[in-house]
């Protein structure tokens, strides 16, 4: 039992590392063969409050969703080479009357055989 920074809203297990979101946009990262202390501890790369996280099938990062219809994908890798990779990008809106109305992801899930992902909002919609 490990007492987080804020409430825990979303986690998945990422091979060995286990990714936690929390409240005030905090992302924990634990090595399972190291419990004796925190893996990374990062600042959510989008604005408003996580709403999932899901592990890459080949353990190299996770994807991490709000409720502001955003979606960004992560490294585990902190060199800067790596991190080059992210990148985040919006989802599960609807324009309706020149109006957007904007919705939480609030699913996210990998089909290990072609290495993409799907997610599920708030609108009733699954994105692929």
């Amino acid at each position: 039992s490990y007492l987080q920074p804020d409430v825990v809203l979303a986690l998945s297990v990422c091979g060995d590392k286990f990714v936690v979101g929390t409240a005030k946009r905090k992302v924990c990262i634990w090595d399972l063969r190291n419990m004796a202390g925190m893996f990374q501890r990062r600042e959510s790369s989008l604005k408003y409050q996580t709403r999932c996280i899901k592990g890459f099938p080949n353990e190299q990062g996770y994807v991490l969703s709000s409720i502001e219809g955003r979606v960004a994908v992560e490294y585990l890798d902190t060199t800067p080479e790596a991190q080059k990779k992210k990148y985040a990008f919006k989802c599960h809106r609807i324009k309706e009357n020149n109006v957007e109305h904007i919705y939480p992801v609030n699913a996210i899930s990998f089909h290990s055989g072609y290495n993409t992902f799907a997610t599920g909002g708030s609108d009733g919609y699954v994105n692929i």
